[in-house]
């Protein structure tokens, strides 16, 4: 339904989620992550809590490029397999030509990845980039 309304292809990604009311949340948590709608068991949890919730929101995010910094920042579990050690250099329009949208999720997500290990402090004295939990304010900044 979300695809339609929105006019999305069925091969970009998505990624669905919604925030519990603030009475629900954990106290000692400032900031509580969203919940990702992933399957039909998603979808009836949500809809029971939905009866507590004045105003019921769902972020949507879609496209490779922002719902890979989504998965980066969720730090949803995710394998590289690097087959000939060749990097890709090139542009993001070339990109864009070179790969379908679901690849093109892959290709954003291993960059990201690759920007974090490069960030860890090394031998040269770099400072380390801080991630921060993912947040609603971060999914409506995205």
């Amino acid at each position: 339904m979300i695809r339609i309304r929105l006019c999305l292809g069925i091969l970009t990604p998505v990624a669905l989620t919604y925030q519990l009311p603030e009475w629900m949340r954990l106290p000692e948590v400032s900031k509580t992550p969203p919940i990702n709608l992933s399957c039909d068991k998603d979808v009836e949890i949500m809809s029971s809590v939905r009866e507590y919730m004045i105003e019921p929101v769902f972020y949507v995010t879609s496209g490779p490029e922002q719902d890979s910094k989504y998965q980066f920042l969720c730090r949803s579990p995710f394998t590289i397999d690097l087959v000939g050690g060749h990097p890709i250099v090139c542009s993001k329009h070339i990109l864009e030509i070179r790969f379908n949208e679901p690849q093109l999720l892959v290709v954003f997500r291993v960059a990201l990845e690759i920007e974090m290990v490069y960030s860890i402090p090394g031998e040269d004295g770099d400072a380390p980039v801080n991630y921060h939990l993912l947040t609603v304010d971060d999914i409506i900044e995205m």
